[in-house]
């Protein structure tokens, strides 16, 4: 049962319609013999099988004289042995074998037996010996018809055996041959198009909201499942909307009271004060300011031109080298001998290395070098001299709000917008660690 579960839809329907003809094939041979068997009248008419008047034909030769003569054998004996049993064979030549007790009534059909074709008489078991049937065979080049008869069987198994063998080398066999080579073939035709809605729905991600499985050529039965499939899709597309407006609401109107708090600082006179202020109001500016650039990259809103990551990350530095020292730490940029340049988007990518950066300024431990390192491969190398991160972190931190320290001056959401942008640039980011022990990231991008 589980074998015919697991196998393809096409083999399931074939062997279904191969159980089904064989069990109606039955049905239809067993019928009339239970109708018998219900009336209690079993005394139908019995049958030749052509099996006994073919080997009468298999048995006949021509002799040196091309005299028409008979190669007895056990089978052969055996035929002639039933008491009613007679044999008649004739040929185009007009010459003719009588074998065992021929009825008077076939006296003239026998004479002329090259005009008669293929042939039958069936009788009650009270009239045996009138039973016939005739064939014919081509032996050398010559038709020789045999006509056989007293020979008929009437018992019920026997002719439910004769029945189902020649129904089922007849009608059964080719109809299994069909259904083998056909319905497969016809199946797939039908299904064609599912196999379109399975490369379909492969592709759709998170990246593309709008992508729905296609609905031509779905087959009708199925069509319910693929509109049931594409309203679920387009009720996640509208939740993410909502999400997305929720966002970009949020961050917009922490712009204001943020801007706000920041100008009210300055007239706080306690400087440890205002610092811890000016760094929690800072964080608060970070987290509006991610939220923001999340929902820009998940909108599609960038826009890619040729970016020479050279001067971009040249820029990004000299801006952020200023708090970068104030942490206690120093900055050193190593950049390749070549101008190297991507295909991107030039604001997004300044944005992920300040995010390492602010990473690493936050986790480094205020002491050390960062070092900035651009390979002439397009690789971006950001390394701190800090505690590192440990193997059963460095695949978490990039989830959004995840924190290496827990209640750090982190939003949780800088590493995660970070691989977020590099893969829309199909590129990869990578953490391990460094030369001196601390946090290596890695952003490799291809140059175009």
């Amino acid at each position: 049962m589980n074998l015919f579960k697991n196998i393809a839809l096409a083999s399931k329907i074939s062997l279904s319609i191969i159980i089904l003809q064989l069990i109606v094939l039955n049905l239809t041979i067993a019928y009339p013999i239970i109708d018998s068997m219900r009336k209690h009248d079993l005394s139908f008419a019995g049958i030749i099988p052509d099996s006994q008047v073919q080997l009468v034909l298999d048995s006949v030769l021509y002799d040196s004289n091309n005299t028409l003569s008979i190669q007895y054998s056990s089978d052969f004996d055996l035929l002639l042995s039933t008491p009613d049993a007679w044999i008649a064979i004739g040929d185009d030549q007009g010459q003719i074998i009588y074998l065992g007790n021929v009825p008077a009534v076939y006296n003239k059909l026998i004479t002329n037996i090259n005009s008669l074709d293929m042939s039958e008489v069936k009788t009650t078991e009270n009239q045996r010996h009138l039973s016939m049937k005739l064939l014919s065979k081509k032996i050398n080049h010559r038709t020789v018809k045999a006509m056989v008869g007293g020979i008929a069987i009437y018992k019920t198994t026997d002719v439910f055996e004769i029945y189902s063998r020649s129904l089922i080398f007849y009608i059964f066999m080719p109809l299994v041959i069909t259904t083998i080579i056909l319905i497969p073939f016809i199946i797939r035709k039908v299904l064609s198009g599912i196999s379109h809605a399975v490369n379909d729905a492969k592709y759709i991600n998170e990246s593309d909201l709008t992508a729905r499985i296609r609905e031509q050529g779905i087959p009708r039965e199925v069509m319910p499942l693929v509109k049931a499939v594409n309203g679920a899709l387009q009720r996640l597309s509208e939740g993410y909307d909502q999400r997305d407006r929720f966002l970009s609401s949020a961050a917009h109107e922490l712009r204001a009271p943020i801007a706000i708090i920041e100008a009210r600082l300055s007239i706080i006179d306690d400087p440890v004060t205002r610092s811890i202020l000016e760094q929690d109001v800072a964080r608060l500016a970070n987290l509006a300011e991610s939220l923001l650039d999340l929902q820009r990259i998940g909108k599609g809103l960038s826009r890619f031109c040729e970016v020479d990551l050279k001067e971009m990350l040249k820029h990004v530095i000299s801006d952020y080298s200023p708090l970068i020292i104030s942490s206690g730490y120093e900055i050193e940029f190593i950049p390749c001998s070549q101008k190297v340049c991507v295909m991107g988007d030039e604001a997004s990518l300044a944005r992920a290395v300040i995010n390492i950066l602010q990473n690493a300024v936050i986790y480094g431990g205020n002491n050390g070098l960062i070092t900035v390192t651009l390979s002439n491969d397009g690789r971006i190398s950001i390394q701190d001299e800090g505690p590192g991160i440990s193997l059963t972190e460095r695949e978490r931190i990039f989830e959004p709000f995840q924190r290496i320290i827990p209640r750090s001056q982190g939003t949780g959401l800088g590493l995660h917008l970070v691989r977020e942008i590099i893969h829309m640039h199909k590129g990869c980011v990578t953490v391990g660690e460094g030369a001196n022990g601390g946090a290596l990231f890695e952003i490799r991008l291809s140059c175009a």
